[in-house]
């Protein structure tokens, strides 16, 4: 029995071995893990391509909203004044205002302002040499945006305003026209008499200057849209303050930009 069992053993021995002799040998190539992990990295790369471009073009999206953004804060502070584009940056340069009644200028600042008046017959009705200068003796420039809104229009009578607005203390003429707040001695509230020297107020925590009605003594002088009238003839005012309706009012103190200033009206 050993035998046979034994025999049978080699049989199956020797039919696998045939089996096995029988199937094709195939040897594995030398760079097979190299092949291998190129395989790997080229299915994982089919979308780079395609990532890439979606990156570049949503990088190139975000620079073009930046710059078209800065272009546009640029173009919003730029001062597209064109007041500005005329106002005399040099000194000795003459400022003529466009109507008869309107005052031109001439002279150095802070040294001498020749100003003249003309009549609807072309004739100089009033001519003046007013000196004016800071307290130091020297006028003092103001920045271009104050010499914008300075620069003589008819809105703001004229560019005498730009003139005499750079020192606010400069007298006036006594010549020019004041119309009377009054025919009788009655007071007044203090916006009919800002009224009557041309100044279009309303009481905000002050008097506030809310325009100028040209050719008109507060024109003249140099009274600002923005101004905020303190007293007036040395009499501190508020919303419940009445005038008395005869007086002439020959001096303002006012608030220009966090600065008091005095505007003295015909008064040598």
């Amino acid at each position: 029995m050993k035998t046979d069992v034994t025999k049978i053993e080699v049989k199956e021995t020797d039919e696998i071995s045939r089996l096995l002799g029988s199937l094709r040998r195939v040897d594995a190539p030398t760079d097979f893990n190299a092949k291998v992990m190129r395989r790997i990295a080229a299915s994982r790369g089919e979308s780079l391509p395609w990532r890439l471009w979606s990156f570049q073009f949503r990088f190139a999206a975000a620079a073009g909203a930046v710059v078209l953004g800065a272009v546009i804060l640029f173009m919003a502070g730029m001062p597209w004044d064109t007041e500005s584009a005329l106002a005399p940056s040099e000194k000795g340069q003459t400022v003529t205002a466009d109507s008869t009644t309107q005052p031109s200028v001439q002279g150095d600042s802070g040294e001498e302002l020749a100003v003249q008046f003309g009549t609807s017959d072309g004739q100089d009705s009033v001519t003046s040499d007013t000196k004016f200068g800071a307290a130091n003796g020297d006028a003092k420039r103001e920045g271009k945006k104050a010499a914008r809104k300075n620069e003589g229009d008819k809105q703001r009578g004229g560019s005498v305003v730009r003139a005499l607005g750079a020192n606010p203390d400069a007298t006036f003429p006594k010549e020019i026209a004041r119309p009377a707040i009054s025919e009788n001695g009655e007071e007044i509230d203090v916006l009919a008499a800002l009224l009557k020297l041309g100044i279009e107020s309303r009481y905000e925590n002050g008097w506030t200057v809310k325009g100028i009605v040209p050719a008109t003594p507060a024109a003249y002088v140099g009274v600002l849209e923005g101004d905020v009238v303190k007293a007036v003839n040395g009499k501190e005012i508020d919303q419940s303050t009445r005038l008395p309706a005869a007086q002439p009012i020959k001096k303002l103190s006012i608030q220009r930009n966090g600065k008091d200033v005095i505007l003295l009206i015909g008064v040598d």
